[in-house]
């Protein structure tokens, strides 16, 4: 379950930061955004954790819808499935806090944040 979930999500993640390169190309991302289907954020059997990655990437959509790429992708790229991506060590690997500061740097230089 706990796989489903993760997959769903980065292909959420996936997604959104597609629709945050597609703002340069069309002057209406506003509708683009809000065209998108999304999954509830809620519903039986959702565990916390996956709440909040849910409702971590609705927020970004919600950004995309009003214009504001920058703080849509900065929000994307604070998600586990981003942040496990980026580890310099890998999704398992040790430090975890540390590893988690450096994905995030490295997934805003990816999108061309930092």
């Amino acid at each position: 379950m706990r796989l489903h979930w993760l997959v769903l999500a980065a292909a959420a993640t996936i997604t959104l930061a597609n629709l945050a390169w597609a703002q340069e190309k069309t002057d209406n991302t506003a509708a683009l955004a809000a065209s998108m289907n999304v999954q509830p954020c809620s519903g039986t059997g959702v565990d916390p954790g996956s709440q909040h990655q849910c409702d971590l990437r609705e927020t970004a959509r919600l950004f995309l819808v009003v214009g504001q790429r920058e703080a849509a992708l900065r929000i994307l790229c604070e998600t586990t499935p981003a942040l496990e991506v980026f580890r310099p060590e890998g999704a398992l690997g040790p430090g975890k806090f540390e590893q988690n500061i450096a994905a995030n740097r490295r997934c805003l230089e990816v999108v061309g944040i930092k």
